[in-house]
């Protein structure tokens, strides 16, 4: 009987306690909000930086935490750190926020604040503000005005700590600090605090910061511990080397970055090499850190330099998949190159991307310009709007510039002459997004492996361009009617995107690019054909024909049907009947899919199914901050049907086109069973939602009513190209390829 009183007692106690309610919610969901909250709740236990990086580190945040005063709880208060490039202040930045981050509660660290302005302006730093600070997953502000509102009433009094780093101008933190009376000071509740990261004391300074904190060199112990672990991978320097690491250091001064890099380049070379590297630090009398950098950059092979070149001119902060198919192109042995370049601490990697310090960017770009620092157009690369307006107002022939990554600056309003282009002979590489072009341009350079001009001013491409070389033509956005006449040899083109060209009347004859892997055609709203001979593409994977108006309904009737059923069709096409290949016809009663298993319950061949809807838009209504709508599978993860960036905008009839693998809708049986049941598969099309946002952040959504629905069987034998690349790496590609225009719309 006591035993049986204590748990009453306890189940008494249990039921008055608060928790989350989990009904009517998936599961998973609600696991992953309870363990993220218990893991902010007690704080990070094992720091997410590299352990080389925190050499010398306790210190300077036992001094910054100082600054901070974090015993009192009455005041906002704002710290600064400052310090050169590549000497450790996003390091100490981010040890000091994961030391306390805890404490607060809500809090965040902004990572880039230059990168992010630039990209999006002060719109992007208040969506990052507020999804990281308050887990918002589908945020949208549309003006800085609705942003401003929207981080004074969300972060109203709250105790925060925020950190913005790489702030590089006053007007980066304009809608945040402005002044010590501006918004966050007088909108965080007491107790919270902000850093501010920046090389430039005056912005602190400009900002009202309450202290700032300027971090030193490393001093001689710390600098010999980091430069161990780099040229030893250890925290000990072999006997014999501790003279010659002196020495090495002593060039250094307790640069961080430098010893990184400088150490790097040290590990498994022996006793001649180091004094070989020493006597190169000797020479140069100057002892300027960018000079220690280069010795690493001396010590590559050729490939390796251009590699290093190009990720410092053009691709920092990339995808590596997409930055390796790029130097691959051009010949620079990108699985080697990168390797070496991560070795040797001149990159690091991160979440899929390669990233350079902006330090080791600087002197990338300075080596390129060093031969001919006012001669643009004697450069090998160029990637300033400036650089590339003065390059062409002199119109002369060149050999030397073989790659052009030219993305416009919202204050440069020059048009750039054309015409200079047409005279480039060895161009690999040409890559510009909005920049106004005046004149006019008769040839391309027939070297040209990537093409992307996005606002392409022209109504064609030179007749004399012999594209043979191409991988990716993308002229998203132009003035562009015809690529042009007649039939290009094009063996290598992977990708071709014409979206949103709204003047295309003609679609390429690609019957020579029997490699194409994906093409875009969403939005060009005058495109009135499919050109037949994209039935020949048996590796095409995704067609985008979203919104293409004018296109006739019989072209998407009569596609061929192996190329539907091997291809990723993301299109929503206005089409009230389904095609006659689907060969299960039904009416939807309840505005559903329903798909009958049985067929294929003992058949081991099949491998997927392709669903076709015809639907219309029903009523409309408002929801605040919604999440997205899925369809529910019973047992087995959800899968989203997402009509988000589809442009349907009228109550005609619709058909949505999509296809599930056979492992969507499989399961294992109970333990003790050695087959695989199915699950029959009921699909709900509801609640779509139509991107389109009030000014009071409310979210537009539609039901969406289905009148009929069709569904084929995929087997073995329907496979004309590898059916798996729909669902596998190169997929993924694709899609990454392809939704930058649909971020940029």
């Amino acid at each position: 009987m006591e035993e049986v009183e204590r748990w009453r007692k306890a189940l008494t106690e249990m039921a008055n306690l608060s928790g989350w309610d989990v009904r009517n919610k998936p599961q998973y969901e609600q696991i992953e909000e309870i363990v993220e909250n218990i893991i902010n709740i007690l704080g990070p236990k094992i720091s997410n930086l590299p352990r080389g990086d925190l050499v010398g580190m306790e210190a300077r945040v036992e001094e910054l935490l100082r600054l901070l005063c974090l015993g009192s709880v009455t005041d906002v208060r704002v710290v600064g750190i400052s310090g050169m490039g590549g000497i450790g202040k996003t390091t100490l930045g981010r040890a000091l926020y994961e030391r306390i981050c805890h404490q607060y509660d809500y809090h965040c660290f902004i990572d880039d604040v230059s990168k992010i302005y630039q990209d999006s302006s002060s719109l992007g730093l208040q969506k990052q503000l507020i999804s990281q600070s308050l887990n918002e997953k589908n945020l949208e502000i549309s003006n800085a005005f609705e942003g401003t509102c929207l981080v004074w009433s969300r972060l109203r009094n709250a105790r925060a700590l925020v950190v913005f780093d790489n702030v590089n101008e006053v007007e980066q933190l304009r809608m945040f600090t402005g002044n010590r009376d501006t918004l966050l000071r007088d909108c965080l509740g007491g107790g919270s605090r902000i850093i501010v990261v920046s090389r430039d004391e005056h912005i602190l300074k400009t900002h009202g910061v309450d202290d700032v904190y300027r971090v030193q060199p490393l001093n001689e112990g710390h600098a010999l511990q980091l430069f161990g672990k780099y040229a030893f991978k250890d925290n000990h320097t072999l006997w014999y080397y501790e003279m010659l690491a002196d020495d090495v250091l002593s060039h250094a001064q307790g640069h961080p970055l430098a010893i990184k890099v400088i150490g790097s380049s040290l590990f498994g070379r022996n006793m001649s090499q180091w004094k070989s590297v020493l006597a190169k630090l000797k020479e140069n009398k100057s002892k300027n850190i960018m000079d220690v950098l280069r010795i690493s950059f001396d010590q590559l092979d050729e490939k390796e330099k251009e590699a290093f070149l190009d990720i410092a001119c053009f691709y920092n902060d990339y995808d590596e998949i997409e930055v390796k198919e790029i130097l691959n192109f051009r010949g620079f042995h990108p699985e080697d190159s990168i390797q070496v370049l991560f070795d040797k601490s001149l990159i690091t990697k991160k979440d899929g991307r390669i990233y350079m310090h902006g330090l080791l960017v600087d002197l990338g770009r300075c080596i390129v310009r060093e031969k001919s620092p006012k001669e643009p157009l004697k450069w090998s690369r160029l990637w300033t709007h400036e650089d590339l307006h003065n390059a062409m107002l002199k119109n002369e022939a060149t050999e030397n510039l073989e790659a052009i990554v030219v993305t416009t600056d919202s204050f440069w309003i020059h048009e750039t002459r054309a015409d200079g282009l047409s005279k480039i002979k060895h161009l690999k590489l040409l890559v510009i997004k909005d920049v106004r072009f005046s004149g006019s341009l008769s040839h391309l350079s027939n070297e040209l492996g990537y093409l992307i001009w996005k606002s392409y001013p022209f109504e064609c491409l030179p007749q004399s361009f012999e594209p043979h070389k191409l991988v990716e033509l993308n002229l998203s956005s132009s003035s562009i009617q015809r690529l042009w006449k007649g039939t290009k040899l094009l063996p290598n083109l992977k990708f071709l995107d014409l979206s949103f060209s709204k003047k295309l009347v003609e679609m390429p004859d690609v019957a020579e690019a029997l490699n194409l892997e994906g093409i875009n055609l969403h939005g060009c709203i005058q495109l009135r054909n499919i050109n037949p001979s994209i039935g020949l593409l048996r590796k095409l994977v995704f067609l985008f024909l979203v919104d293409c108006k004018s296109l006739a309904t019989q072209q998407c009737k009569c596609l061929d049907a192996s190329i539907l059923l091997a291809t990723n069709i993301q299109s929503i096409i206005p089409e009230s009947e389904i095609p006659r290949w689907f060969n299960n016809q039904f009416v939807s009663m309840d505005n559903s899919i329903i798909i009958d298993p049985s067929p294929v319950t003992h058949d081991n061949n099949w491998i997927g199914v392709v669903c076709c809807a015809i639907f219309r838009l029903g009523n409309e209504y408002d929801v605040r901050f919604p999440n997205p709508t899925y369809l529910q599978f019973p047992r087995i993860p959800k899968f989203p049907v997402d009509l988000r960036k589809d442009p349907v905008i009228d109550q005609s009839d619709h058909m949505k086109l999509f296809y599930f693998r056979r492992q969507d809708f499989t399961r294992p049986c109970w333990v003790g069973s050695d087959t695989r049941k199915f699950i029959s598969l009921k699909l709900r099309m509801e609640d779509i939602q139509i991107f389109h946002h009030d000014r009071l952040g409310y979210q537009k959504f539609v039901t969406v009513d289905v009148k009929k629905y069709g569904y084929r069987w995929v087997y073995e034998e329907d496979q004309q190209p590898n059916f798996t690349l729909m669902y596998g790496k190169n997929l993924t590609d694709l899609k990454r390829k392809f939704s930058v225009i649909e971020e940029n719309r």
